[in-house]
């Protein structure tokens, strides 16, 4: 893996982890489009954390409230609603990680999941356009339901960001609130999700790469996830998602022109 690679692959996945579009669509289709080859578990692990760092710098306010006034009724609320919604992912992930690895990456399914996905953003939009739900009044039964949501997120190309917001606002969130509920939820995720992935492949996996590359890829992932961030919650504060819904459905066609 060159170091261009690793700069152009962590930026790409900085940009699409966190807007709704598909981190593992991408990662798996521009490869296949410019010839590279795979991505090896070292930039995974690599990348994933530096996303995971960015979430924590942009949301240490909410996250240093969230443990300093947890015994508040809204901070506690809070809390109880991203660990319920964490848990679906988390078993999902556990239980079904390796199946749905060996049955659902081909590159037909990733262009399936990106129109689909795409299909429902332009429905969503288009009837809850008008939500005015904040983060403070989410539910129990409502977190219980974007959790159960974001565990199809496993599938490649269906985006953890993108169905979060999609469950958010089904439950009546605002856009931005649910981009903002579906940020901080992926936390708890990622942290699991790094945890994992350094259990299972440790230090060895580590050495996959050059430390330069490890470097390169970490802070282009960073980087551009702190802007992915800024750019996301400005963003639908004035638009909406269907414009991430045009873009997947968009980028589906053409995999499947080019590539199938």
């Amino acid at each position: 893996m060159t170091l261009l690679q690793s700069l152009v692959l962590g930026i790409i996945q900085g940009i699409t982890e966190l807007l709704p579009i598909s981190s593992s669509a991408h990662l798996v289709l521009v490869p296949e489009i410019l010839g590279w080859e795979l991505q090896p578990t070292s930039f995974d692990i690599t990348v994933h954390a530096a996303t995971l760092l960015a979430l924590i710098i942009n949301f240490r306010k909410d996250l240093i409230e969230l443990v300093t006034k947890i015994k508040e009724q809204k901070q506690k609320r809070l809390f109880v609603n991203l660990l319920v919604v964490t848990i679906p992912a988390c078993l999902a992930g556990l239980l079904l990680n390796n199946l749905i690895d060996e049955y659902f990456k081909s590159v037909r399914i990733i262009v399936f999941t990106l129109i689909f996905i795409g299909l429902i953003m332009l429905l969503i939009d288009k009837l809850l356009r008008n939500n005015s739900k904040t983060i403070d009044n989410l539910t129990v039964q409502n977190s219980i339901t974007i959790g159960i949501g974001q565990t199809i997120a496993l599938i490649r190309g269906i985006s953890r960001s993108g169905i979060t917001i999609i469950g958010g606002m089904i439950c009546g969130l605002k856009r931005e609130e649910a981009a903002k509920f579906a940020f901080l939820a992926g936390i708890p995720i990622m942290i699991a999700v790094s945890a994992k992935q350094f259990l299972d492949f440790g230090t060895q996996g580590l050495g996959e790469l050059e430390p330069l590359n490890l470097i390169v890829a970490f802070v282009s992932a960073l980087l551009s996830s702190l802007v992915a961030i800024k750019f996301l919650l400005a963003f639908l504060k004035k638009q909406g998602i269907w414009v991430f819904g045009i873009y997947r459905i968009i980028l589906g066609i053409l995999v499947w022109l080019l590539i199938l």
